[in-house]
Parts: structure tokens; sequence; C-alpha cells
């Protein structure tokens, strides 16, 4: 790095909806003019996709989960942070790196894209304490809705500093279709990277359990052991012909021949699959943890229970609208209104630019 001073971008993830938060922000930040720094691994495609918004990059090994490879990471990191105006890091592990090696001095804000203790089982605990003693060695952390607000508050207390920032959506490249959906259509897609916290299990279960007469489509890439579980249940339950797996694509194709879109998610902060797919004046139905505060009365919100009784109440939920045209309509007009006069770019720009200048 130059000693010209940069807003700089810290992210473990390099697909899905972290990287494409980011690649929104370098997008702001290089049309303001600003020097852009992006520290990221060098898989996925942030890191390609960075560089041709006009970024820099800055190859940072970080993994998900522990291991030797850290103690490189954290020394990249502190390097990376030094000569930064503001320093944004992504996601809980390189959350909790850039809060244990931050410069005297140097603006840091954390931005979890969803709280880390909410993964559940046995490092719950873990991750909680990890936070509350991490939570003040940020001068901010950014939530993406009032849920993730008041998660925060009820886990860290109220003195470190929580900021509502929502996630936006580029109403222009997500819109509705020149051409009405039919009203006879059965697609049902759901857009995700395939893993267990975006629930793509749990909306195979409930096409099969409900008896429902839908073709699955699942977008989003996977490592092979995620693609062949989903699989190997849709086999299972004798849907797999229903099924398809499409990997990483353009997802706006796919939301704008929905009939109907689904985020089943297990956890969330606010999925940009959901402001996209409403975007494109699809229908949805989500999970209590993905759409309540987002969707409001736009769409069908499932609340998240015990799961056998969620998968029966999300096939209802399904069978329900895919039952009535109308119904469909009205909440897809009413989904692209909503993300019209709240998840526009530029009010998210402004809150970010008030946190870098």
């Amino acid at each position: 790095m130059t000693a010209e001073r940069a807003i700089v971008h810290l992210a473990q993830p390099t697909t899905g909806g972290v990287a494409e938060v980011v690649l929104q922000l370098v997008e702001i930040g290089v049309a303001d003019g600003r020097r852009v720094v992006v520290g990221c691994p060098a898989d996925g495609y942030l890191a390609e996709r960075a560089r041709a918004l006009g970024a820099e990059w800055l190859p940072i090994e970080l993994r998900r989960a522990p291991g030797p490879s850290d103690v490189a990471a954290l020394r990249r990191t502190r390097a990376a942070m030094r000569h930064a105006d503001a320093v944004f890091a992504h996601s809980s592990k390189t959350g909790a790196l850039a809060r244990l090696v931050r410069p005297r001095g140097t603006r840091l804000v954390f931005v979890p894209h969803g709280w880390s203790w909410l993964v559940g089982g046995r490092l719950a605990g873990a991750y909680r304490t990890v936070e509350r003693l991490l939570a003040r060695r940020a001068h901010v952390t950014v939530v993406v809705g009032r849920d993730e607000l008041a998660e925060g508050r009820q886990v860290l207390g109220r003195r470190p500093a929580l900021e509502v920032i929502e996630n936006s959506v580029d109403l222009e490249r997500f819109r509705p279709p020149e051409v009405p959906r039919p009203t006879d259509g059965r697609t049902v897609v759901c857009v995700g990277r395939l893993t267990r916290q975006k629930g793509q299990d749990l909306l195979v279960r409930a096409v099969a359990q409900g008896g429902l007469d839908v073709s699955v489509r699942l977008v989003g890439p996977s490592d092979p052991a995620e693609r062949e579980d989903l699989e190997t249940l849709a086999r299972e339950l004798g849907i797999a012909e229903r099924v398809e797996l499409v990997g990483a694509d353009d997802p706006v194709r796919h939301l704008q021949e929905a009939d109907l879109v689904v985020v089943p998610s297990r956890w969330e902060g606010l999925p940009l699959v959901l402001l996209e797919a409403m975007a494109c004046g699809a229908p949805v139905v989500a999970s209590s943890a993905a759409g309540v505060d987002a969707l409001a009365d736009a769409g069908v919100v499932v609340p998240i229970t015990e799961e056998d009784a969620f998968v029966e109440t999300l096939a209802k939920a399904m069978r329900d609208l895919l039952a009535s045209p109308e119904r469909r309509v009205e909440l897809g007009c009413r989904a692209r209104t909503r993300a019209e006069e709240r998840y526009g770019r530029e009010r998210m720009a402004e809150q970010y630019r008030a946190l870098w200048s």
C-alpha cells in the first residue's frame, strides 16, 4: 500500500451477500474519487471484481475456521490498516482479527452481516463471549436492521456503538420482467450459497412433505459436500427430478422467472436476495429470520420454530400463494414499491459516506 490514505475493506467471504455488499461500497468509494483497498483471499470473485471497479487488492488468506494461517492474516490485516482513513471489517472472523490488531488512532467499523452466535450449537456461547470482549474495540458496529440491533443490544449491552444501515439493491438491474409472470406458473426459486444457514434443505423438505407440484430451482455456489447432501435429500424424498441445482449464476434472470421466491434461512442479517427478489417484483415467502422487517406486508413471513413445524408451515404458505395468482401479483407489486421506497442504493451510500468521511 502507498502512503495515500485509503478506505479499506477487509473480508473473509469472497462470494455471496458479504462480497456483494463490499462491491457496492467499493463502487461508491471509487465514484467519490477515493482510493479504495480490498483485503481478502484469492478465491471467489471478490478480488477480481473489486479490481475491475477500480479498487486495489491486498491478498489476505483469511479462513473462517481458526488455523495456522491466522498468524500471517493478523500481520497483513494490521499492515492494511496502518494507512487508512477508515477500515471496514466485514464478517465475524475478519471483525475479530481487525479488532484484535487495530492500530491506535485507526477508525474501525465492524460489519458482522449477521451475529456470529446465531450459528447455534456448542460454540454459540464462546462466540457471545468473544463479541462482548471485542465490542468496544470498534468505533462503531453496523447492523443491517432493527432485529439485528435488538439482538446485539441483548447480548452486548448498551455501551458498544451500534448503527443501523440497511442493505440496498440496484433497482435498475433488479427489476420486474418485461413480460408478466404466468398465472399458472409453478417455478419456485431460492437464491443463496448452499449452506445450512440458508435453509435450502428445509425448502426441499417442505416441497416433498407438502406434496407441492412445483419445480425448485436452487441458485448459488456450494462446496461439493453441500451439493451432494441436497441431491441426496431430494432423491430420498422422491423429488430429485424436480429440484435443479443451478450453481453460481447471475440471479436476475432466475428471480424474474420465479413464480415464487422462498428465503428459508435459519438465521440472517438482511439477505440481499430478499431485496433483489422484492425489486424484481416477485412474490416472496421468507422465514422470520430473514424477512419480518424488510417484507412487512409485501410478502409472507413464516416464523422460525422447531424444524418439523417450520417445514409444515412453510409448505402451507407456499401452497396458499401458489393457489392464488391474484395474491401473488398483489404481493409482487407491493414488494417492488417497498424496495423503491426503502432499499435504493443512495440511502445506504450516504450513511456509509458519513462513516468514512
